[in-house]
């Protein structure tokens, strides 16, 4: 996912470009850097001292605690869904967020495509909401999991 969607969104911004990587498969990390121009670095805590931002591209379990790390680094953060697994995890890493003065968002890539974004748009300009249902259809790697599909109709309508 960090070489599908992460790093190439990053390499594609007109006004960032990817420095660093980090990963646990030291080689995968080389790798993905070396694609894209970046040093690849052995601990978080070396690419955190060296950048302005990152984008997390691991499980929701290990996803909070790096958050935390990165914000108390200065980082800014995107963040793939779900932000964490827990309510506590959730709410250190807004404490976190907050206490720092970074910025976050949550990474739903349907959300920011064109289309949707002007649909979106269309809707502000018409004027309060009184409500709204959706229907996202995708599949789910664990039954029942609410962290595959609803996270994208959800952004749809936030």
């Amino acid at each position: 996912w960090a070489g599908e969607v992460h790093a190439p969104s990053v390499a594609g911004a007109e006004t960032v470009q990817p420095s660093g990587v980090w990963g646990r498969d030291a080689l995968k990390a080389r790798r993905l850097a070396d694609r894209f121009g970046a040093t690849a670095y052995s601990t978080p805590g070396e690419i955190l001292s060296n950048v302005d931002a990152v984008t997390l591209a691991v499980f929701p379990s290990a996803q909070a605690a790096l958050a935390v790390q990165a914000a108390r680094a200065g980082c800014h953060l995107l963040l793939e869904r779900a932000t964490a697994l827990t309510i506590e995890s959730a709410e250190a890493v807004v404490s976190a967020v907050e206490d720092a003065g970074v910025s976050s968002v949550v990474f739903l890539t349907a959300r920011h495509h064109l289309p949707v974004e002007s649909w979106v748009q269309s809707l502000r300009e018409r004027g309060r909401w009184t409500g709204a249902s959706s229907v996202w259809i995708g599949s789910n790697y664990e039954e029942g999991s609410p962290f595959k599909s609803s996270p994208h109709a959800n952004a749809h309508l936030l």
